[in-house]
Formats: structure tokens, sequence, C-alpha cells
């Protein structure tokens, strides 16, 4: 039984996610657009914007860890969870986008408004995620596809089964500014169920993400596929070409382990000996 200070603490706990997050990606919006009409124009101005996008992310992300530290474990650790690989990835990506929009003002910028322009897209996308997470918790489904509605006919559950290219689209869809290769057998994440299919995505998501932010501009590879029984997911990096980026919320690699445990499979995460790092997932069809 959850306790009942658990139950008071996690909705208020819940409101301030949500007001942080708010904020600051309505904050992040409105600089990302100014920066980009200053490129080419005010440069100094536009380095100060994006300068100041960064510190924004970064201060949301350090405030997002206090209080999904202070969720009551019991009642909100898939929330914590969901918040972290979706709102807490957008605030990452932000910071990312912005520190190459600045690296770029000068030789490159047509590149840098790019930049810029997606960061404010990012923002207001990241502004209609939150309404949903956090309006309807743990029921968040990261994944595009139609799931078939319960029916005794057989022929209509089979064509409302979601087509294949759906499932690797949205995986793809993930790599943002990283030099990802896809390996997924659509076919097989189509069939898996939808739970599975959703904790297959997180585990991607979140490995990308780590992958941008310790080891920026390396390699990536994803794959997905049936292997022995279970559907694998194995996402490796390579070592970092750059320097990497300022430490995230630690919250990561422990939520993966969590998804792939409660989805009854296992995860293992670590340094591969050449420098790189490496996820695989096993998770039970």
């Amino acid at each position: 039984m959850v306790a009942s200070t658990e139950l008071d603490t996690g909705p208020a706990v819940v409101a301030q996610l949500h007001d942080v997050i708010a904020v600051a990606m309505a904050r992040i919006r409105e600089r990302a657009t100014a920066a980009r009409t200053l490129v080419g124009f005010d440069d100094a101005a536009a380095l100060a914007a994006t300068t100041e996008i960064g510190d924004l992310a970064l201060d949301a992300l350090g405030d997002v860890r206090r209080l999904i530290a202070s969720l009551p474990s019991v009642a909100c650790r898939e929330l914590a969870d969901d918040v972290h690989d979706t709102l807490g990835h957008s605030l990452s990506l932000a910071a990312l986008l912005a520190g190459g929009a600045r690296a770029r003002l000068e030789r490159e910028p047509a590149l840098a408004r790019e930049a810029l322009g997606r960061v404010a897209a990012l923002a207001g996308e990241t502004g209609a995620e939150l309404e949903t997470l956090l309006a309807e918790p743990l029921r968040h489904d990261p994944l595009p596809l139609e799931q078939p509605a319960a029916t005794r006919d057989p022929r209509a559950a089979a064509a409302a089964q979601p087509a294949p290219l759906a499932g690797v689209a949205a995986l793809m869809a993930l790599a943002v500014d990283q030099p990802v290769t896809f390996a997924v057998d659509g076919v097989a994440l189509a069939a898996a169920p939808r739970p599975l299919a959703a904790v297959a995505y997180r585990i991607v998501q979140e490995s990308l993400t780590n992958a941008r932010r310790h080891a920026p501009e390396a390699p990536v590879h994803v794959r997905v596929e049936v292997v022995r029984g279970a559907l694998g997911v194995t996402v490796v990096n390579a070592p970092a070409r750059t320097a990497a980026c300022p430490p995230g919320s630690g919250c990561g690699i422990p939520g993966m382990h969590r998804r792939a445990a409660a989805a009854g499979g296992l995860l293992s995460a670590g340094p591969t000996p050449g420098g790189g790092f490496r996820v695989d997932a096993r998770l039970p069809l």
C-alpha cells in the first residue's frame, strides 16, 4: 500500500515538474526565435542568446533531477522515468542544438539558423507533450503505432496491425545531429506487444541521448531484432571524437534497467574495449 504522504507528495511534485519545464521551454523558444533572426546581423547578441538557451536547459535539467529524486519511489517511479526519457531528453537536446548553433555562428550561419529553428520547434513540441504526459501520468505511449482494437474478427485485427515501417521511422526520428546507422526488424517490432515495443523505443531514445552527450559526433549503431524468443535491442557508440557535454541527471541507465526488468527482461550497459559504450537489452516476447 502506498503511504498517504506519498499520495500527497506525488501530485505536488508533478505540478512543480510541469511548471519548471513549461517555463524553461517557453523561454528557450523565445530566445531561439530571437537568436535566429540575429544570426548574420548581430552575432554577439546571437551568441549571448544561444549561451542563455544552454544555461536555461541545463538549469531546468538540474531542477528536474531534484524533483524526480523527491518523487515517492513506489508511487511515481514509472512517471519519473517517463519524465526523464521524454522531457529531460528534450531539454538535453535543446542544449546540444544550441551549442551546435553557437559553434557555427561565424563560419556556417545558415546551419546555425537551422539549428536554432529546430530548438524553437522542439520547445513548442515539448510544451504539447508536457501537457499529455503530466496530465495523464503513467499512460504515455511514445510509439506512433496503431494497435488493433479488441475484436473477435481475426481478419479485422490483422488489418489493424501497425505497419512495420512506422516503428522503424519512429526509431530513426530519434537520431538528431549524430551519425547513426539502423538495423531494425520492422516486422518484429510491429508484431511485438505494444508495451514491449514502447520499452524498446525508450531504451534506444535514452541510449542515443547518452551517446550525444558523452560521445558527440561519434558513430552509433542501433539494432533491433528477435533473438532466441526475445526482442533484442543493441545500441553501440564509438569513442568520443570531441569534448563531452556536461553530465546528465544520472537517472538514464537505472531507468533503462527498470523498464527492461518491468518487461521481464534484462539490460546491460557499459564501456566497450575500444573506448565506446554498449547497451544490450533482451525483452521476452
